[in-house]
């Protein structure tokens, strides 16, 4: 909820801008879809998603440093982008630290990003 409230600061709106965890391809629900622009944000929790600012690992050999969920939201969350990016859809990760942190940035980030996908 927090990713939504910077998003209706800047003063985009749900349901008209943006839909909250909307279905696409009746494959993935995704986080904040903005369809016009066909971008997608996609809020992740460090720990669920293993954020490397806190969760470091090789990416050769993630299993040494990650445990099983880690590896397997990573692997899915690599699938979902790519079947997301062949569909013309751009999936932008943001990180639950992020959100909470770094809410200017965030902010900067987000509107440069439509305003280049219009």
């Amino acid at each position: 909820m927090a990713f939504k409230e910077i998003l209706c600061d800047i003063g985009y709106k749900e349901e008209i801008d943006f839909f909250h965890q909307m279905k696409l391809f009746d494959k993935f629900f995704c986080d904040f879809v903005f369809p016009t622009n066909r971008v997608i944000f996609e809020v992740q929790g460090d720990y669920w998603h293993a954020n490397p600012m806190f969760y470091p690992y090789n990416p050769e050999r993630p299993e040494q440093d990650l445990n099983h969920i880690q590896l397997k939201n990573i692997k899915k969350d690599k699938a979902k982008e790519a079947y997301l990016w062949k569909r013309g859809w751009m999936l932008i990760p943001v990180w639950e630290y992020d959100v909470y942190h770094n809410k200017m940035p965030i902010k900067q980030a987000v509107k440069k990003i439509l305003s280049y996908n219009l």
